[in-house]
């Protein structure tokens, strides 16, 4: 049976011709890769068991579908088209059944109610023979009748026998019938945990990825915040500098304020001594007119 790829018929997967169980994903370990991002890395899981092709999806992220129809469990057959996430396949051929083996002739023993059956026909050759065998007399009875007359001691021996090989056929027929019952249990069970283990091992992964991305955010937020710390240290020294510088200025203008105040002082007092002379000297020239 094969698989052919709808969008590249180049791209076939031809499935094993065996009896078995396969995964099929986008990982590089699963029995069945197909590389592609819509693809689960355990996306389904085939079972092939006496010409049967049975899909299981493992929980896949975009699901699994047969001839448009989305499903968890389902049989591939001849002309199906199967879709897993976003590829998509047409089903061509079928699975060869595997041939039963016989046992060779000289293997197969005998079982207790074939003797017994041989037993009775050997019986009843013998009894044949002695009824074709002339009578003496009409009223005499013949042994080998009344051994076969229900209530003898032979028929119910023979009886027991029969009981014997039926009892032991019943066993034998329910021993096998019960293995088989284990047989199909422990199949069952195994495909249970596996899946069980597929999809946890999922969980697993995106979990995995998720604190991932969570660990590069914090990453991220970690180096805006020493980006912004080292902001705020350029500013703060910015302003120490720029405080530093205003404190300077202001010490200055208020030294030339002083020096500005000590010359207004020392120039109204000139001009306090300038007004003494003039008065001075207009009382000389007072003093000369009156003379």
């Amino acid at each position: 049976m094969k698989l052919v790829n709808i969008n590249d018929a180049e791209k076939v997967i031809v499935l094993p011709n065996k009896d078995g169980e396969y995964v099929l994903g986008r990982r590089s370990n699963a029995d069945i890769r197909i590389n592609d991002k819509n693809v689960s890395s355990q996306h389904a899981q085939i079972i092939i068991s006496q010409g049967q092709v049975e899909i299981i999806d493992l929980g896949s992220s975009n699901g699994t579908k047969i001839n448009g129809k989305t499903i968890k469990k389902g049989i591939l057959n001849h002309g199906d088209f199967v879709q897993f996430g976003g590829v998509k396949f047409k089903i061509e051929g079928e699975i060869r059944k595997p041939a039963i083996k016989t046992k060779p002739h000289s293997e197969v023993k005998a079982k207790p109610k074939q003797r017994v059956k041989k037993e009775v026909v050997v019986e009843e050759d013998k009894i044949f023979e002695e009824e074709k065998k002339p009578k003496a007399k009409k009223n005499r009875p013949i042994s080998r009748k009344s051994a076969d007359r229900p209530g003898s001691e032979e028929h119910e021996e023979k009886a027991a026998k029969q009981d014997n090989s039926i009892l032991w056929m019943v066993i034998f027929f329910t021993g096998i019938f019960l293995g088989v019952i284990l047989i199909i249990l422990g199949i069952i069970i195994n495909s249970s945990a596996n899946s069980e283990r597929d999809r946890l091992q999922e969980e697993i992964t995106k979990l995995e990825n998720s604190l991932r991305d969570v660990t590069n955010n914090l990453r991220f937020q970690k180096k805006k915040l020493k980006d912004i710390s080292e902001q705020l240290n350029t500013l703060n020294d910015y302003l120490d500098k720029s405080s530093s510088n205003i404190n300077d200025k202001s010490r200055t203008l208020i030294s030339r304020l002083k020096e500005i105040q000590d010359s207004r002082d020392v120039i109204k007092k000139k001009i306090q001594n300038m007004e003494d002379e003039i008065n001075e000297m207009q009382d000389k020239i007072d003093r000369i007119n009156e003379d």
